[in-house]
């Protein structure tokens, strides 16, 4: 059951209301005017609930369209689509914001977990050859594009630390040249 809070003009006075949907088109108000409390079962044809995941940013008015269902502030972190219903960790169990496109088409990954790089809209893994500085408050690689950020591991080298070191290092490569260190 989902409960809205609305102003509405019951007896020709600006009223703060509750608004309760038991089912699709049916709802209990509940007014408050003065001492008196109204209750009313109203019927509209054309009403959808709110979804609980559209961004309300403090308002206790309407959030979404009631004939659409669509949110009119977007919706809360996590989730997208017109109505809100799309999770993004349902795309892309590492992501964490997430964007669609009309008519639910175009899933991208705004925002990955930590240790998560975004590629082309998805979230994938940082490379297992990153260095690991767990003193450091950064991730191992950077969100945006999956450069290590500390470093590489021994015998590794490249911006994401993908490519192996030739056999003449003998330790550590350069991580941009290859050369020895």
């Amino acid at each position: 059951m989902l409960v809205t809070n609305i102003k509405m003009f019951w007896s020709g006075k600006l009223t703060f209301c509750k608004i309760a949907f038991l089912i699709l088109h049916v709802a209990l108000v509940t007014c408050i005017e003065s001492k008196l409390v109204r209750q009313d079962i109203l019927v509209t044809e054309d009403t959808i609930a709110c979804s609980l995941n559209c961004e309300r940013n403090g308002s206790d008015t309407d959030v979404c369209n009631h004939a659409t269902g669509e949110c009119m502030l977007g919706c809360k972190a996590g989730f997208a689509g017109p109505n809100c219903t799309l999770q993004c960790s349902d795309k892309d169990k590492y992501c964490t914001l997430c964007s669609i496109g009309p008519n639910s088409s175009g899933f991208v990954c705004t925002q990955c977990n930590r240790n998560f790089y975004r590629d082309n809209g998805k979230c994938l893994q940082c490379n297992y050859y990153c260095t690991i500085n767990v003193s450091s408050p950064l991730a191992i690689c950077r969100e945006s594009d999956g450069y290590c950020q500390h470093g590489c591991r021994s015998n590794r080298f490249g911006f994401k630390c993908g490519i192996r070191c030739s056999s003449t290092c003998k330790d550590i490569c350069h991580r941009d040249t290859e050369m020895v260190h």
